[in-house]
């Protein structure tokens, strides 16, 4: 007999699993690993050049979040090879802070 799958589930286990609808999806502290609510961390973007803070988290092109704790945007931004990569920049110019 054949188990029928509903209209919540993906593959046999349960959508919730990727998004609580209440609150949001979870993204990850590209700093620290930890995964937090989409509202509860800061989105950062490259725009010409530099890197924003997305306050309204709305901006076009690759962002990376992070905790609004002082020591996670302190690693976030030490090792600035590594966040060019993952912002996809190209160039010379070093990424600082706003």
């Amino acid at each position: 007999m054949t188990q029928r799958l509903g209209k919540n589930t993906v593959f046999g286990w349960a959508q919730d699993n990727l998004v609580n609808r209440d609150y949001g999806p979870l993204r990850t502290c590209r700093a620290c690993g930890r995964k937090a609510r989409k509202n509860e961390l800061i989105r950062w973007v490259a725009e010409q050049g530099e890197i924003v803070e997305d306050i309204k988290q709305n901006k076009t092109g690759r962002g990376v979040y992070c905790c609004p704790e002082r020591t996670c945007r302190e690693r976030l931004f030490k090792n600035k090879k590594k966040l060019k990569m993952v912002l996809r920049l190209q160039g010379d110019k070093e990424p600082g802070q706003e």
